[in-house]
């Protein structure tokens, strides 16, 4: 074992300490919300998951994949990404989990064009399952094969991704709505029941993660509760479902499967070494336009730049893999302006979560809604892109879930306060972290 990994094993140890007790004095002072909705909070752990420990394991990871590398670029990409999760650790250190006061029932005004959106999408959803299903089941031993299907009949023909955002709103907006004794599980479960077949068949996890994470964190503003150890589960959950889709019978190797689990970890952190090894590039001022125009429609962009390509297709291409890969933040800055952006782009990303996570606006349901789609989304931020993902959900605010917007402007769901009253105590830490 290096120093370097001791190193990263060091720091590791003081987040991990540092998030629990943090945890630990949210319950204890009434900030339960603003812990939950701290996206410092969810920018050091993914960077965690993504950097640190994908840096850990990654040497062996990719010689299983049968990737080589310099030790330059090993020196250069390990470097990044300690001193990314460093920066975005700082962030987190220095925000704030604010006090505020949650308001257990919340009048919607567009609850009904929610409701009828909803109905909408739940019987697309189970429409889907009915045509593909059998076919998804039939080839779910084969995760190529299935990925593929689900890509090529799925995702683009059916407008997965959006289908399942508004599914997100409709179960935020419903608990929101109903009394402090409603069961958001129950709610959950109704409304995303087709789509967790479909994931489960699929072998899918991002879905699941942000289905997950829209569920504990509704679920830790009704109760005012941090329920911490249930997302813990939800991970082991996670990576169980990796697992066993792995788990090669035939070789017993425990080892290797366990690796093979964590190749989304691997292979997110392995695209920095492809980018600095083959000296990928591409246009820092192309890219810097396109961004901005992910305010607008995607065909706006498409027709702008109707030859522009992502780097993470270049990345995918160069590792001659079709899929799996993804990308990540180092990689993103570093494809698009060398080493001087890398070196600039964690401060820009930690600024941007860091003045979000103090914003007043979050305080009303179009900013509530926003910022809780942002915290679902930087899982995929952080093993794809920030810069064009970012501003995609100012989009889906202002675009998509416009009746909401305009319709709620003026719905409180947080009002700002000192501390917890002394006649209502915080609660019994029996689901706390």
């Amino acid at each position: 074992m290096t120093f370097f990994d001791l190193l990263c094993i060091g720091i590791a140890l003081c987040f991990v300490g540092y998030a629990v007790r943090r945890a630990r004095h949210a319950v204890r002072s009434g900030r339960t919300a603003g812990f939950i909705l701290n996206p410092c909070f969810y920018l050091s752990g993914y960077g965690f998951l993504y950097l640190l420990l994908g840096t850990l394991i990654s040497e062996a990871g990719q010689e299983m994949y049968g990737f080589g590398f310099s030790d330059e670029t090993r020196w250069l990409s390990n470097g990044l990404a300690l001193f990314y999760f460093v920066i975005f650790f700082a962030a987190y250190v220095a925000s704030e989990d604010r006090m505020l006061v949650f308001r257990q029932k919340i009048p919607i005004k567009s609850l009904a064009f929610v409701r009828l959106i909803g109905i909408a999408c739940f019987l697309i959803a189970g429409a889907i399952l009915v045509i593909h299903g059998p076919t998804l089941l039939g080839m779910s031993s084969d995760r190529n094969a299935v990925y593929a299907y689900f890509v090529d009949n799925i995702f683009y023909n059916w407008r997965y991704g959006t289908l399942i955002n508004f599914l997100i709103l409709v179960f935020i907006c419903e608990c929101l709505a109903a009394g402090p004794d409603v069961n958001p599980l129950r709610i959950a479960f109704l409304i995303f029941l087709p789509v967790l077949a479909i994931e489960l068949m699929l072998g899918g996890r991002a879905a699941l993660l942000k289905i997950f994470l829209s569920v504990f964190v509704v679920s830790c503003l009704k109760k005012e509760q941090l329920y911490l150890r249930y997302l813990l589960y939800s991970f082991v959950v996670l990576a169980g479902i990796g697992l066993i889709q792995r788990f090669d019978i035939a070789s017993m190797d425990l080892g290797q499967t366990t690796l093979s689990a964590l190749g989304e970890l691997i292979l997110t952190r392995t695209t920095t070494d492809l980018v600095i090894e083959n000296g990928l590039s591409g246009s820092g001022l192309a890219y810097s336009a396109s961004t901005a125009l992910s305010l607008l429609p995607g065909v706006v962009n498409n027709f702008l730049f109707p030859d522009s390509v992502n780097y993470i297709d270049v990345v995918a291409r160069n590792a001659e893999r079709a899929y799996g890969l993804g990308g990540n933040l180092v990689s993103e800055a570093y494809y698009y302006g060398g080493l001087p952006f890398a070196l600039l782009s964690p401060w820009l990303v930690a600024a941007c979560m860091y003045m979000l996570n103090g914003a007043r606006f979050t305080r009303r349901l179009p900013g509530f809604i926003f910022v809780l789609f942002v915290i679902l989304g930087l899982q995929n931020m952080m093993r794809t892109s920030f810069y064009d993902q970012f501003p995609t959900y100012l989009y889906l605010v202002w675009s998509y879930f416009l009746f909401v917007t305009l319709l709620d402007s003026n719905s409180t769901v947080f009002r700002t306060g000192g501390r917890r009253p002394a006649h209502r105590p915080p609660p019994a830490p029996a689901g706390a972290a």
